[in-house]
């Protein structure tokens, strides 16, 4: 069922439960496609620090991998109905473009640079992708997305100091070659990551919480 807004009472997540420390390892298209919307869906949620220019390079392979090659005649406005191919509740206004940008660009991004600046620039990066097929999308995407000063191929999870603390400070990362712990600040448009440990697979010979 759906609640009074539209969004479904209960969802359930298909997630990726190892990553790999580069995309060559990811052989299988459907593996390699399972993987892509992951690293997609981190590089939206997790708040990770990325330039400018690397979210609009992996905004242009996102689109590549969804659309195709760019076409002047095909791609401008809202050339599909999207109601067709997504549920409603997914969405927020297209503004007359050819893509939700809220599907490709972190929100603070958005903010940033602005809406405008976001929808005149996208196209012409995503024109340059021109011959890629959706696998090569993929696979460029995923390289990019796991190779940044803070990666996205992890899962995060916040934590207190103590009990009684009033939000998360702390960021544990689980990732390919073990676990990050971070020092998190909140920013006006973005929170900064400080890391305060690292922990490589070889050296953890056990793992206890109190």
């Amino acid at each position: 069922g759906l609640d009074a807004g539209g969004v479904p009472l209960l969802q359930f997540k298909f997630r990726v439960q190892f990553y790999v420390e580069t995309h060559l390892l990811l052989r299988d298209d459907l593996s390699r496609l399972h993987y892509y919307l992951q690293l997609r869906e981190n590089v939206l949620q997790y708040n990770q620090p990325i330039n400018e220019e690397a979210a609009f390079l992996l905004a242009s392979y996102a689109l590549q991998a969804d659309l195709g090659d760019y076409c002047e005649d095909r791609h401008h406005g809202q050339y599909f109905d999207y109601n067709l191919y997504f549920p409603q509740w997914w969405f927020c206004n297209y503004q007359g473009q050819y893509f939700d940008y809220n599907l490709y660009f972190p929100q603070w991004v958005v903010e940033r640079v602005g809406v405008s600046y976001v929808l005149d620039h996208t196209p012409p990066m995503h024109r340059d992708n021109l011959g890629l097929t959706q696998g090569e999308a993929h696979a460029q995407y995923i390289r990019e997305a796991s190779q940044q000063e803070a990666s996205h191929n992890l899962h995060l999870y916040r934590l207190r100091y103590k009990k009684h603390d009033p939000t998360p400070q702390v960021v544990t990362a689980i990732c390919a070659r073990g676990l990050d712990i971070y020092e998190e600040e909140s920013g006006p448009l973005q929170s900064t990551r400080k890391l305060i440990c690292a922990f490589n697979w070889s050296t953890i010979g056990k793992l206890s919480f109190e």
